[in-house]
C-alpha cells in the first residue's frame, strides 16, 4: 500500500471543501488545525507509527459525512471510511480499528485508548488557543445557518462555560501545555459574560424604567415561568415513556393469567363435567353459567391485548402539519424505507414538530393504555362476580339435590 495518507488526505480536501458555505466551523481549516495538534501530541506519545498513520487518517475522514447526511454525519463518515478503506486495500482489522476511531469527541465520553486520548485533545486543542473566541462565533453561526438552531447570548454562554467546566485533558503534552492556556480562556469568557450580562441589564432598567431591586425581582418572576431546560423536558420523555411500557406490559401479564386461568377452568368443564351432567342434571344451569361466564371473561381479556395497527402510510403534508406519529410504527410499516428515513430526518430537523410527535406518542400511549385496563376491569370484574355467584349456585343446586335425595329415601 503506497503512501495511503496522501490519498485519504486528498479525498478529505475534495470533500470538505465541497461543503456549504453554511459550515463555518466542521471545515478542512478546522480539520487541518486538528491534524496539527494531534502531530504536536503524538511526538510526545508512545504510539506506534501504524498507531499515529490511525489517528491521522481518523481526523481526516471524521468530518466528511457532513456533505451526505449533516444529520447523522458519524455514520455517513464511517460508511465513506469503509469504502474507501477498502479500495485502498486496507485489512479488516485494522478497518475497524480507524472505524471505531471515526466519531464526534463529546464531552462526557471517556477515550477508550491511546489514539482516543490524541483524538479527544486534538478535538478540544481548540479551547487553548488564542483564537478560541472567534472559532466558538464559527460554530455558533454553523449551529444557526447549517442546523436552524438559533442561540440567544445568555444561552450561548451558558453552553460554552459548561463545555469549558466539563472538559478535561487526557494527554500528558496537552495536561502541561494547554491546560494553563484552557484555564485563562475561561476567565476571559466569564468577564465577557459579565460585559454582556450588565450591558443587557442597563438596557433592560432603561427600556422599563425600574431600579437593580426591581430588576432582580422581574428575573425571578421570568425564571419561574419561562421552563424547565431540555434535559428536563427529554427526561420527562424518557420516564413517561417507560412508564407507559411498564403499565402496557403489566396489562398484558394480568390479560394473560386471565386467559390461562379461564383456559384451564374451561378445558376441565367441557372435558369432565359436561360428561356426568346426564346423571347429575342439578348441574346443568351452574355449569353452564361459570362456562358462560369464563368465555365471557376470556373475551374481554383478548380484547385488552388485541392489537390494533393503521394503514401503516403517510403524506409529506401530514407530517409537516403534524397529523402524523413517525416515533409509532402503526404509521409507517407499509412504507418504504427511504420515505420512513427522510420523514424522521424532517422531524428531527425540526424541533417543534419532533416535541409535538413525541406529546402524541405519549398520549396515544396513554389513550390505548386506558382502553386495556378498561377492558381487564370488565374481564375481572366478571370472572370475581361469576366465580362468586357459580359457587353459590352450585352449592344450593348440591344442597337442594341431597335435600331431595333424602326426602324421597
Amino acid at each position: 500500500m503506497k503512501d495511503p495518507i496522501s490519498k485519504i488526505k486528498s479525498f478529505a480536501e475534495h470533500q470538505l471543501s465541497s461543503l456549504p458555505d453554511s459550515f463555518t466551523f466542521h471545515n478542512l481549516p478546522r480539520t487541518l488545525k486538528r491534524i496539527e495538534a494531534s502531530q504536536r501530541l503524538m511526538e510526545a506519545s508512545i504510539l506506534s507509527e501504524e498507531e499515529q498513520e490511525n489517528v491521522k487518517i481518523a481526523i481526516y475522514l471524521e468530518d466528511v459525512g457532513y456533505n451526505k447526511n449533516k444529520s447523522d454525519p458519524d455514520q455517513a463518515s464511517k460508511a465513506m471510511a469503509r469504502k474507501l478503506l477498502t479500495e485502498l486495500g486496507f485489512d479488516n482489522n485494522r478497518i475497524e480499528t480507524l472505524l471505531a476511531l471515526i466519531r464526534h469527541q463529546r464531552i462526557e465520553q471517556q477515550p477508550e485508548s491511546e489514539m482516543d486520548k490524541v483524538m479527544k485533545d486534538a478535538e478540544f486543542e481548540i479551547l487553548a488557543s488564542n483564537d478560541v473566541f472567534k472559532s466558538i462565533e464559527d460554530l455558533r453561526k454553523e449551529f444557526k445557518m447549517a442546523f436552524d438552531q438559533n442561540f440567544e447570548d445568555e444561552e450561548w454562554f451558558n453552553y460554552l462555560l459548561e463545555l469549558f467546566e466539563k472538559h478535561q485533558y487526557h494527554t500528558a503534552y496537552a495536561l502541561l501545555n494547554w491546560e494553563k492556556s484552557k484555564k485563562k480562556n475561561l476567565k476571559k469568557l466569564r468577564k465577557l459574560q459579565d460585559v454582556y450580562t450588565n450591558i443587557s441589564d442597563t438596557s433592560l432598567k432603561d427600556a422599563l424604567g425600574v431600579d437593580d431591586d426591581q430588576l432582580k425581582k422581574l428575573k425571578k418572576k421570568l425564571k419561574k415561568v419561562e421552563g424547565r431546560s431540555d434535559r428536563g423536558i427529554e427526561t420527562m420523555f424518557r420516564v413517561t415513556s417507560g412508564n407507559h411500557i411498564n403499565l402496557s406490559s403489566m396489562a398484558d401479564n394480568k390479560a394473560n393469567i386471565l386467559i390461562s386461568v379461564t383456559s384451564i377452568i374451561i378445558s376441565i368443564l367441557i372435558g369432565s363435567l359436561m360428561n356426568k351432567l346426564d346423571s347429575n342434571p342439578h348441574l346443568i344451569m351452574p355449569t353452564y353459567f361459570i362456562l358462560f361466564v369464563n368465555v365471557i371473561t376470556m373475551i374481554f381479556a383478548i380484547l385488552a391485548t388485541r392489537p390494533q395497527v393503521n394503514k401503516g402510510v403517510f403524506t409529506d403534508e401530514q407530517l409537516m402539519s403534524g397529523r402524523i406519529n413517525l416515533l409509532f410504527f402503526g404509521n409507517f410499516h407499509k412504507m418504504e424505507q427511504d420515505q420512513y428515513k427522510e420523514g424522521m430526518v424532517k422531524l428531527m430537523e425540526n424541533g417543534d414538530l419532533l416535541y409535538s410527535s413525541l406529546i402524541d406518542d405519549i398520549y396515544f400511549n396513554g389513550k390505548v393504555l386506558g382502553r386495556k385496563y378498561k377492558l381487564l376491569r370488565i374481564s375481572y370484574t366478571i370472572f370475581m362476580f361469576g366465580i362468586v355467584l357459580s359457587v353459590i349456585w352450585f352449592v344450593i343446586a348440591n344442597y337442594q339435590y341431597i335435600s331431595l335425595y333424602l326426602e324421597n329415601s
